[in-house]
């Protein structure tokens, strides 16, 4: 090999061990341009994204993708060597954080032509909604019982009847229901960038069906009789009245 510098282009003849050489073209060449590079998001939740280059598959050039590290975050490259690769990401911190995408692009002619940089936001994932059940979640059938999500903060919530899939059942912090037996009901929360909990928070509401009681008939032609209840249930109270539905004569 003989490296030789020229400042004018023409053809030319070297000299290399005593032996002239001639009749070579000597051209002078600007430096291709490294492109950017393509994304449809700049921002996300954690997951697959497609990033690129925009020189495509443009002979000449070679292309060396990396994401360097951040805290909590971890990013693995599909095809690191082509103009083009799945990223995947994942987040352990408990909020958004930003990554550096970057691309080393080389042409065969004149080496490295640069590295480029592209900022992409990995959003969180929230936390398992703090749920409840108003009343400890015991009702009797036919009563209601609220349902609220308090936590985390910043999020909106939905509410569902599986833990995972499902039919969604209503959306809010606050939800009443009036189940006729005993049921289960499961929050996810979504966070501001509309990332969704990868857990749903059971809450059950348990429902105690009430049978009617018994009394004994009391046939008497003096007052001061007494009527009490057959086989009364323990911790019941139970209401006197004078008709099927009002005039309360005492409990």
């Amino acid at each position: 090999t003989n490296n030789v510098t020229y400042s004018a282009t023409g053809y030319k003849t070297i000299v290399y061990n005593a032996n002239n050489y001639t009749g070579f073209l000597n051209i002078i060449t600007t430096a291709p341009s490294a492109g950017s590079i393509v994304a449809s998001l700049s921002a996300g939740c954690p997951g697959t994204y497609f990033f690129s280059s925009s020189l495509g598959s443009t002979p000449g050039f070679t292309f060396a993708w990396s994401v360097p590290g951040v805290g909590g975050i971890a990013a693995g490259i599909a095809t690191p060597n082509a103009s083009s690769t799945n990223i995947t990401f994942t987040n352990s911190n408990p909020g958004s954080t930003v990554v550096t995408v970057d691309l080393i692009v080389t042409s065969q002619c004149c080496g490295v032509l640069g590295t480029l940089t592209f900022s992409f936001t990995v959003d969180a994932y929230p936390a398992a909604p703090t749920a409840a059940a108003s009343s400890g979640g015991n009702i009797c059938l036919g009563s209601c019982s609220t349902l609220s999500a308090t936590a985390p903060a910043n999020c909106s919530f939905q509410w569902y009847n599986a833990s995972t899939g499902g039919l969604l059942l209503y959306s809010g912090a606050n939800y009443v229901v009036c189940p006729a037996s005993t049921t289960t009901y499961y929050v996810q929360a979504i966070g501001p960038s509309g990332c969704i909990s990868t857990t749903r928070t059971p809450v059950v509401v348990t429902v105690t069906p009430t049978t009617p009681p018994t009394a004994n008939n009391v046939s008497s032609c003096s007052s001061g009789q007494t009527m009490s209840i057959n086989a009364p249930v323990g911790g019941a109270t139970y209401n006197w009245y004078s008709s099927s539905c009002s005039g309360l004569l005492g409990s």
